[in-house]
């Protein structure tokens, strides 16, 4: 009797979400129009006072050390995170497109001591198209602008694979272009961030064709993968891959069993493809990591972890503690926890999921809540959860702390998304009662658009 109620739970966990007959790819239409243009429009309003040259937070200005009669903006700090978005994002980007730009592969910089690597090093991004960006005035905005409209859209078309409304849909996707990632990085860390759920929107795809016996499936995803390991920055590029291999895991076993192998076949051909396009990159990378120097990457970050004050600026108030970097000399503390940190969602994000799951307890929303739980606990140290992931290759090499930290942000804005979409499909005898999933939507991103 006990064994049956584990298996009924199992199974109830793990129920088969869709069937043959709802299976049914997303195509944009009309209902779309409106939040796709919202999604691409918002990133281009916020940066404008930067392009227009009311603002700059150009790297070179604050961390080259070079600029004269410098002043900062209306808050102090820093307007991001991490010097990296200067010495290497920016610097040796634009070398890599210079040199581009002159016909010459960029394996190599020769204006770094007698000489150093130059794509190999992987954050110069020397084969991902967005780099060539930074050839244009005001090149760092509108990367950083690309990635935001990027990952809005793939967030958004995710959610409609997944059968929410335009409205859920829309929550997430704007969320997502916004994620605490986005705000406090442009290095190269956030480079591969808006390709996450490209990669997931790919698995989605490659599991509808394959269980309705169509052809294609993988082209989205291999191009997403490919991206995502072009894009400079490969612990995130593989933190997001353990999460994609988990969701493709969970659509194997949700396929019909005469339909499994076309599943994992097209996500074979994805993968594949992808590793191939992003070869050169991939290559250089490993021929050089024996020669390099590792720092905390030869396996000193696998119990490396956030104090426990982070916490508050990771899931409830991302500035709690004041702008970057403001008040380290204060509290040593501080230094560490900025230092570390990888990104936030807000109080409202955090407990608008919690409702989301437990209105949806699918067995998608059992993934994204294992899937956060299990991050957050080894982003914040608990020692079992540590040791679980740790086992894991490359795990112990990587700073997992910061820079799993975007696909937390989307398992949370996906169960934000569930609620969002529970509330417009309200059914009551109140007309009015499903407007409460507008409302909530609204209340939702300015809340947290308020504190980004």
């Amino acid at each position: 009797m006990q064994y049956s109620h584990v298996y009924n739970l199992f199974k109830k966990i793990f129920n088969k979400e869709s069937s043959p007959a709802s299976l049914t790819l997303w195509y944009p239409a009309r209902e779309d129009v409106l939040a796709l243009l919202i999604i691409i429009s918002l990133p281009l309003l916020i940066a404008l006072p930067q392009l227009l040259g009311w603002l700059k937070a150009d790297p070179m200005l604050y961390v080259g050390g070079i600029a004269q009669g410098y002043q900062g903006g209306f808050l102090p700090g820093y307007p991001y995170i991490d010097p990296n978005n200067g010495f290497t994002t920016q610097a040796l980007g634009y070398r890599a497109a210079l040199d581009w730009l002159h016909g010459i592969v960029p394996w190599w910089n020769p204006y770094s001591g007698v000489g150093l690597p130059l794509a190999a090093e992987y954050q110069p991004a020397a084969f991902f198209p967005l780099t060539f960006l930074l050839l244009i005035p005001n090149g760092m905005v509108w990367e950083h602008l690309l990635l935001q409209v990027l990952a809005g859209l793939s967030t958004y078309a995710l959610l409609r694979q997944l059968g929410l409304k335009p409205i859920a849909a829309f929550t997430g996707g704007i969320l997502f272009a916004f994620n605490g990632t986005l705000a406090w990085f442009d290095a190269s860390n956030a480079l591969p961030v808006p390709f996450l759920p490209w990669m997931l929107y790919g698995v989605e795809r490659a599991f509808i064709k394959a269980n309705l016996g169509l052809k294609g499936g993988w082209r989205i995803f291999a191009v997403a993968m490919a991206m995502n390991l072009l894009a400079g920055f490969p612990e995130t590029a593989y933190l997001s891959g353990l999460l994609v291999l988990v969701w493709a895991l969970l659509r194997l076993a949700q396929s019909m069993p005469g339909y499994r192998i076309k599943f994992v076949w097209r996500i074979m051909l994805g993968g594949i493809v992808g590793i191939a396009l992003a070869a050169p990159q991939i290559l250089a990378f490993f021929l050089f990591l024996p020669h390099a120097y590792l720092g905390g990457h030869s396996g000193t970050f696998a119990n490396a972890a956030l104090p426990r004050e982070a916490i508050i600026p990771s899931l409830i108030v991302p500035y709690v503690y004041g702008p970057i970097f403001t008040y380290s000399g204060i509290w040593n503390l501080l230094g560490i926890i900025w230092g570390r940190i990888g990104g936030y969602v807000t109080i409202l994000v955090f407990i608008m999921a919690i409702y989301g799951f437990f209105v949806r307890r699918s067995s998608l929303a059992w993934i994204l809540l294992a899937w956060g739980f299990l991050t957050l606990g080894k982003t914040f140290g608990f020692h079992i959860i540590t040791a679980i992931w740790n086992v894991l290759p490359g795990i112990k090499e990587a700073a997992f702390f910061r820079y799993v930290t975007p696909t937390w942000e989307l398992a949370l804005i996906i169960l934000v998304s569930f609620g969002i979409d529970s509330l417009a499909n309200c059914k009551s005898d109140s007309k009015h009662l499903p407007r409460w999933g507008t409302l909530v939507a609204a209340f939702v991103i300015l809340g947290s658009s308020l504190l980004y």
